[in-house]
């Protein structure tokens, strides 16, 4: 048995489900442009109340890693595009402190760029890097005509207002790249959607 009703998905699982996969891709010719993970990789309880300590990270990161590679080995040629759900932070629906956040989001960008083949490209991308390390949201290009927004959901989260202006800088990115993409087709990643808890 994979899981039970009520837990978490198992590694094992989440491995089945993906050769699965893989296999129908294959069956079907039809090519995977990206895969796109909507937060969420690490299990509820794993990420603490503020306050807490010690935290989990340790644990989410190789939680992530485990989620990641899982991924990379079904579909190895596939870049991956993930963004941050909020049992992904440290503490849980907060988006990191400006002391916490360079560490926060260097981890992550190796977890999620540098350790993913398929993504070298993204993680040689300067303008990708400086928005993502900034506050975890970044612009992809998919195709000549078509653009994926991964955003950071966390800053507009309720329990963020403190740090507006992080919120307010990424949506004013999101304004001023429809602005000078027009004609182009967007497709937005986000597992917080704006409005949710919004403060």
């Amino acid at each position: 048995m994979y899981s039970e009703p009520g837990t978490e998905t198992s590694i094992h699982m989440l491995d089945k489900v993906l050769q699965e996969a893989a296999k129908e891709e294959e069956k079907s010719g039809d090519e995977i442009a990206a895969i796109f993970l909507l937060g969420d990789l690490c299990r509820h309880g794993l990420a603490v109340d503020p306050g807490t300590s010690p935290t989990n990270w340790p644990t989410m990161k190789i939680t992530m890693q485990l989620a990641i590679e899982s991924i990379v080995a079904a579909f190895p040629k596939v870049p991956i595009l993930p963004v941050i759900g909020n049992n992904d932070v440290e503490y849980h629906d907060q988006a990191p402190t400006a002391e916490q956040k360079t560490d926060y989001y260097t981890d992550l960008w190796e977890i999620w760029f540098e350790s993913v083949p398929a993504n070298a490209h993204i993680a040689a991308n300067d303008d990708i890097r400086q928005t993502f390390m900034e506050g975890g949201y970044y612009k992809y290009d998919l195709t000549d005509d078509i653009i994926v927004l991964g955003l950071n959901g966390m800053y507009p989260f309720y329990e963020n207002y403190a740090d507006k202006a992080m919120s307010d800088q990424m949506i004013e990115w999101v304004g001023d790249t429809l602005t000078q993409n027009k004609g182009k087709k967007f497709i937005t990643l986000t597992h917080v959607y704006f409005g949710n808890n919004f403060y």
